[in-house]
């Protein structure tokens, strides 16, 4: 890779570090960006999904999530998290590029999250054949009503737009041929904001659901 490709390649990272001048100047505010990544990760260890949760909705939310959740699958769900931190340890930053990665592991950490309330809120489950579709407890929850919806129709919304990144888009050319397209950066910006402006409405959403209930039982 050379030099024009690695100035381009540091420059998606918004960090407000300046410009990259040179090769010495891409190694030092790149590796140093790295750097603190990993250093963050290694203070947080255990604890990713509440650092990821609180990071959405951009203060405390002050929640236990490990006896909420329970172990199985709050273990399961800060793999996922830890995975998104990856990327980059705030949304703010995150980069075209890393959308994909970055919705996919956020869906799967929170959808945990989704599980859980729907199993406490005793919301019938009909399957549907052997296997439920994916979007189908966001469905139960859209059809329940006032915060429930709040919650499934921004997940199920998130999950649209994640098939967005997913699928292969093909085009026909005037030609009569078809022709491979790929989203572009400003495409891939706009879907990454739109999924985690709905992220934080369900988790805001959810925040609020979980206050009143443990305000009630104090």
């Amino acid at each position: 890779m050379n030099f024009s490709d690695l100035r381009a390649k540091a420059s998606e990272y918004n960090h407000s570090q300046g410009a990259i001048s040179n090769l010495k100047d891409y190694e030092i505010k790149f590796l140093w960006h790295f750097h603190n990544q990993v250093t963050k990760l290694k203070e947080i260890a255990g604890k990713e999904f509440e650092y990821l949760y609180a990071d959405l909705i951009e203060r405390n939310g002050g929640i236990d999530f490990q006896p909420y959740l329970g172990k199985a699958a709050y273990i399961s769900a800060s793999n996922f998290a830890k995975a998104c931190l990856e990327l980059d340890m705030t949304h703010h930053n995150l980069t075209p590029n890393q959308a994909y990665h970055w919705i996919i592991n956020a869906l799967h950490c929170f959808d945990h999250l989704v599980v859980h309330y729907v199993n406490l809120s005793n919301l019938t489950i009909i399957p549907k054949g052997n296997w439920l579709k994916e979007t189908h407890i966001y469905q139960v929850l859209i059809d329940k009503g006032g915060d429930s919806y709040e919650i499934g129709i921004s997940f199920k919304s998130i999950y649209e737009l994640r098939s967005d990144f997913h699928h292969i888009h093909q085009i026909e050319e005037k030609t009569g041929k078809l022709k491979i397209k790929d989203l572009s950066n400003a495409q891939k910006k706009k879907k990454l904001e739109t999924v985690i402006s709905l992220l934080k409405t369900a988790l805001e959403t959810f925040q609020a659901i979980y206050t009143t209930l443990t305000n009630a039982k104090k």
